[in-house]
């Protein structure tokens, strides 16, 4: 077929129109050479040069790209002091290549390295020769010929994301050479300038190949096959929420027997949930949900296990978490959805349940059909030898489940992962493992790429289903011998660190230990209990609150105003739950020596207002679902993202029950800064410089709950006025 053969709009918009089904792949699938001018390299670059790739591969089509890195005012001053454009023009692209997070951006990174690693995919750079008086290289135009030598032109503001189709406002008209002779004309004039530019003599522009360096990093996403793109196209947002609904709306049927999966009806599966198994069907079964905290992964999952089953009609699920108490939790969901699990841990209500376990074990391997099967444990537990030696005796029909997929990257943990898992699903807010590049990567290669994420902007603002709320830094200051020991923690932590050949940077164990040492001082430097004083007015006439605190002990020398006590050394969040109670305020501690039914008892006893506080230590990071919080104060929080972004997500759940609905939640971060800057005279520049070190580690975790906090306008003030304060220059892309 030729592209005289193809039917055309007189425009291309894309919030009106689906740009790949009508355009990008009957045009492609059509075309033997496209030359592309397109705006920046920048994170969505591979993404937005991808739209049709499977057509061109199939067709067996070249394509040639020219674009340019985003350069800033500061990068071409560097230019004009003597700084080495080739190394800047990599750095830049190197910075760029944002890794492929969803499903179908990963296999669209695969469209591009498999054109790059046949060699019909050609990309160079373009950048003015003047750089300060003619700006950037920022065309948006391409032709295209078919094999019979007919051309199309596409000139328009088409760099459109596919993933903004509904939302962007992008347009593109196209000219014809076999329709008037003013097309070919035009379609002749890009013609001449693009090669003139390809062949670097193009006056004014200065052309370079694409640096080994960034083709290498592109080709690390190469797979072995492609998938069609027609089986990546979202539906527009009508025709999805028509079949969600009459999905949701049919009659539920439940089935007369237990332990067959169902969806309960009080249970409305989310348009994003149904996206999320679809993508992970359509991965054959294999991937990771990486959603936000408290955007309902234990009910995506479970709804994936009940459409697995209607397929196959035989399934044994295996599910991993990392605690006790997030088993239990999870066995609160699996009942609700008609599954009566094995539950294998060391403090199980289930005295027999490894007998159980290698009885369903040999049943299921003896029924052909009709036969489901759960059991869920801890990762401890399933990490044990005699646990793997039972599960790898099953065959056919099993489904890999894990909960807080980042635990199961340990060293004990990847011996689990069994090849004769058939189905494997990961669930996780943040599944990359801090410190551990190797775990993380083979977290992904066996469960396989992120089929679907959502992320803390998207649930709150368009999926709605999380809750808007206030950020309220509380700044507090490490008084003198505070900052004296961080200082020291702080050069342990220098002289434990190596870096790899890739930059990468990892601790030994003394570095580890200090930097654990180092954390803890932060969590409980004295001011943060001073300050938390001052909240105790207020407290008394909320309920909802939630207070983390670290796990460290708290000496009371400079706070005895606050606590008569009869120790001079209290936990912290023992000291803390005395403050209140002290106060007059019903609170509780949440922490890891609770036992599961003084845990359920808490959480009841919170949510219908018995309790008006809970104070609690890690142990709710990870899975523990307490809608009804509506108020947190943070006491400690370290600078992994992954626990403040959990710590985030529990606040934001909704929440309505006895005719009391959450609205909204508010958060006080306890911001630890290293000195009054009043004192900072009479410090050395080295301490001066580790100071500012820990206010660039605060402002980054500020920043980030900056982004989706509701009063901008506020904390923008002190994220400015820490800026200025302590010389922290802003960080630029």
């Amino acid at each position: 077929m030729s592209y005289k053969s193809l039917s055309y709009h007189d425009e291309y918009i894309s919030h009106k129109m689906d740009l790949l089904k009508e355009f990008y792949l009957p045009v492609l699938s059509n075309t033997v050479q496209f030359d592309r001018a397109v705006g920046y390299f920048r994170g969505d670059f591979l993404y937005e040069i991808s739209k049709g790739m499977s057509a061109l591969i199939r067709n067996n089509g070249r394509m040639r790209v020219i674009t340019s890195p985003d350069l800033t005012v500061e990068d071409i001053e560097k230019i004009e002091d003597g700084y080495e454009l080739r190394r800047l023009i990599e750095e830049k692209l190197q910075n760029a290549i944002q890794p492929p997070v969803t499903y179908e951006e990963v296999e669209r990174a695969n469209y591009i390295a498999h054109l790059i690693a046949s060699e019909r995919l050609d990309i160079k750079i373009a950048l003015f020769k003047d750089l300060k008086n003619k700006g950037l290289f920022h065309e948006k135009w391409g032709v295209l010929t078919d094999i019979e030598g007919n051309k199309i032109s596409m000139v328009g503001s088409n760099n459109d994301t596919y993933s903004g189709l509904l939302r962007n406002h992008e347009s593109f008209e196209l000219n014809y050479s076999w329709l008037a002779e003013t097309d070919k004309r035009k379609i002749g004039t890009k013609e001449k300038r693009f090669k003139k530019m390809w062949g670097n003599i193009d006056e004014d522009l200065y052309i370079s190949n694409l640096p080994e360096g960034i083709k290498e990093e592109i080709l690390k996403y190469k797979k072995e096959k492609i998938v069609p793109e027609e089986s990546l196209v979202v539906m527009p947002r009508k025709i999805l929420e028509r079949r969600l609904q009459s999905l949701q709306q049919r009659e539920v049927i439940k089935p007369t027997s237990s332990n067959v999966p169902y969806v309960p009806e009080e249970i409305n599966i989310r348009d994003y949930q149904w996206e999320a198994h679809i993508n992970w069907k359509n991965n054959g079964y294999y991937g990771i949900y990486s959603m936000a905290t408290g955007t309902g992964k234990t009910i995506t999952a479970l709804n994936s296990v009940v459409e697995l089953y209607k397929e196959t009609k035989k399934l044994f699920v295996i599910i991993v978490c990392p605690y006790q108490h997030l088993v239990e939790q999870w066995v609160e969901d699996l009942e609700r959805f008609n599954i009566s699990p094995i539950i294998g841990h060391s403090k199980s209500r289930q005295r027999s349940w490894k007998t159980t376990l290698r009885n369903q074990v040999s049943l299921f391997n003896l029924n052909k059909k009709d036969k489901f099967c759960c059991f869920i444990t801890t990762n401890a537990t399933y990490s044990k030898e005699e646990t793997r030696d039972v599960l790898s005796k099953l065959k056919g029909e099993v489904l890999f489940i894990v909960d807080e997929a980042h635990n199961i990257g340990s060293e004990a943990g990847l011996k689990g992962l069994l090849d004769s898992y058939r189905y494997r699903l990961a669930l996780s807010a943040t599944f990359k493992r801090k410190y551990d590049e190797e775990g993380t990567n083979q977290i992904r290669e066996y469960f396989g790429d992120v089929v679907y994420h959502i992320g803390i902007k998207e649930a709150i603002f368009e999926k709605k289903c999380l809750v808007e709320y206030e950020y309220h830094p509380v700044l507090t200051f490490l008084t003198e011998d505070e900052f004296e020991k961080y200082r020291e923690l702080t050069f342990k932590i220098a002289k434990g660190t190596t870096t790899d050949k890739r930059g990468n940077a990892s601790l030994n164990t003394a570095g580890k230990l200090a930097a654990n040492e180092r954390s803890l001082l932060i969590a409980k430097s004295a001011d943060k209990i001073t300050k938390l004083n001052t909240f105790i007015l207020d407290m008394k006439n909320t309920s909802n609150n939630l207070i983390y605190c670290g796990a460290a002990r708290v000496s009371l020398e400079e706070m005895p105003e606050i606590i008569e006590a009869e120790h001079d050394e209290y936990r912290q969040v023992d000291l803390v739950v005395s403050m209140l109670v002290n106060n007059g305020i019903i609170a509780t501690r949440f922490t890891a020596e609770e036992d599961i039914h003084q845990r359920q008892m808490i959480k009841n006893q919170f949510s219908n207002g018995t309790i008006g506080t809970v104070v609690a230590i890690k142990c709710l990071d990870e899975g523990v679902n307490i809608p009804s919080i509506e108020r947190a104060y943070i006491l400690a929080s370290s600078k992994d993202e992954k626990q403040y972004i959990q710590r985030r997500g529990r606040v934001l759940r909704k929440f309505e029950k006895w005719g009391y609905k959450k609205e909204k939640a508010v958060i006080y971060d306890f911001v630890s800064l290293p000195f009054f800057v009043d004192y900072a005279n009479g410090l050395s520049e080295s301490d001066y410089k580790i100071g500012k070190t820990l206010v660039r580690d605060e402002l980054e975790r500020i920043l980030d709950f900056y982004e989706t906090c509701s009063n901008k306008e506020e904390v923008e003030k002190i994220i400015t006025e820490l800026r200025e304060t302590y010389e922290v220059e802003e960080e630029t892309e």
